[in-house]
């Protein structure tokens, strides 16, 4: 009976046990050493019943015989000192060593708890402190979880606000929008203004230039250039008077006024007349202006107009003709100019 108590307060115990440690890892030991307890247990009853069988048998033989008391004493220190006797001290000493093994089946079992209960509480500290360094992490999350929530709520304030702005910029686009269409108008109509005046100052295009020799009179050969010296306007900057040429800047419709004075010196009439001629890119327009003086010291002028289409590029000037060596050509009476007309 103390046996079967010891292990019923056995499986309590480790009920209890179990309750903290791994399950599958003691119920491991348990299971093989209760397999060990349980044979033995059994071999005792066994043994238990062979000596209740035989301690019957015995009992009965006494009881079949009719004994006196003499004879009984006989029988019973027969039976005590013979081999009944040295069974049961056999069966005695059987029924002690297997106690004593499960004795020692139970002790280690403990041994083997403890020492395994031991080693499952170490990790079971660190576990308490990994704990607590996770609520000390939990505690931080929930002031930044607190913190995030107040910025969330600003930014939704914010963000309210920057909504009844954008509606108040939409509300604005919409009066430009309404607008834009008669500003595009100006505009357009602008910028044609803007066109039609630069084109207007692009082709702004007139000069007007005189001869001014040395002295009164200027002697020039046949077919030579007359370079007019004195500008009056080159608007343009067509003119150039180095070489006493006219280069067109902007095609178009183009007049060319010109006027040519002459003096006569002498009563000779031979080649006494001043002749200019108009020329276009080298080759004569069949424009003169003839200045042709009847006595001695005479002094006439003449003159020409010439219009016509001109293409940019296109070079005019004024040259004396090749009827005579040389020509008597007067001073400031002597006029080259031009416009473009359109």
């Amino acid at each position: 009976m103390i046996l079967v108590w010891r292990y019923l307060c056995f499986i309590i115990f480790l009920q209890s046990v179990s309750c903290n440690t791994d399950n599958d890892i003691i119920l491991d030991v348990i299971s093989s050493r209760l397999d060990h307890i349980s044979i033995s247990l059994a071999r005792i009853a066994r043994k238990q019943r062979v000596m209740e069988t035989r301690i019957d048998s015995i009992t009965d033989n006494m009881k079949g015989r009719d004994l006196t008391d003499g004879k009984k004493e006989d029988v019973v220190s027969d039976y005590s000192d013979g081999a009944a006797k040295e069974e049961l001290l056999i069966m005695k000493r059987a029924i002690s060593s297997e106690k004593e093994y499960v004795r020692n089946l139970v002790e280690s079992i403990s041994v083997d708890i403890s020492g395994r209960i031991a080693a499952v509480k170490t990790p079971s500290d660190d576990l308490d402190s990994r704990i607590a360094a996770v609520e000390a992490t939990s505690d931080d999350l929930d002031s930044r979880i607190t913190a995030v929530g107040d910025k969330i709520a600003a930014v939704k304030a914010t963000s309210s606000n920057l909504g009844n702005r954008i509606q108040s910029m939409e509300k604005g686009m919409n009066t430009v929008k309404a607008t834009s269409g008669g500003l595009r108008t100006r505009v357009d109509s602008m910028e044609s203004s803007i066109t039609s005046l630069v084109s207007a100052a692009e082709r702004r295009v007139s000069f007007s230039v005189q001869n001014r020799p040395r002295g009164n009179l200027a002697i020039l050969k046949g077919e030579t250039t007359v370079k007019f010296n004195h500008v009056f306007y080159n608007d343009g900057s067509g003119y150039d008077k180095t070489t006493g040429i006219f280069t067109v800047p902007v095609s178009g419709v183009y007049q060319f006024i010109f006027f040519v004075e002459g003096w006569q010196s002498k009563d000779e009439f031979i080649c006494q007349a001043a002749i200019l001629m108009l020329y276009v890119d080298g080759s004569s327009a069949e424009t003169v202006a003839i200045a042709d003086p009847r006595h001695k010291n005479q002094i006439i002028q003449a003159g020409n107009t010439y219009i016509n289409y001109f293409s940019k590029g296109q070079e005019v000037k004024l040259s004396t003709a090749d009827y005579c060596d040389e020509y008597s050509i007067f001073d400031f009476g002597t006029t080259f100019s031009g416009v473009l007309l359109y």
